[in-house]
């Protein structure tokens, strides 16, 4: 539908834009269930007041995308 998108895709290597093929353990989680990998990631954290709880989330959420980001 997009000619434009079509084009870039077949120029950048396919482990950038598939999950199929992507080498790595991605965000370190080897589940597809969100919800079982963030209960188990923050079951550390369960016993705390929701506010931190949250900030935990947050922080670690801030890592795995900082962790993750393309180097320029």
């Amino acid at each position: 539908m997009n000619l434009a998108l079509h084009a870039y895709l077949e120029t950048v290597d396919v482990q950038l834009w598939t999950h199929v093929h992507f080498l790595g353990d991605r965000y370190n989680l080897l589940t597809s269930n969100i919800a079982e990998s963030m209960n188990n990631v923050v079951s550390h954290a369960r016993s705390f007041p929701i506010t931190q709880l949250l900030q935990e989330i947050r922080s670690m959420m801030t890592r795995w995308f900082s962790d993750r980001e393309p180097m320029h």
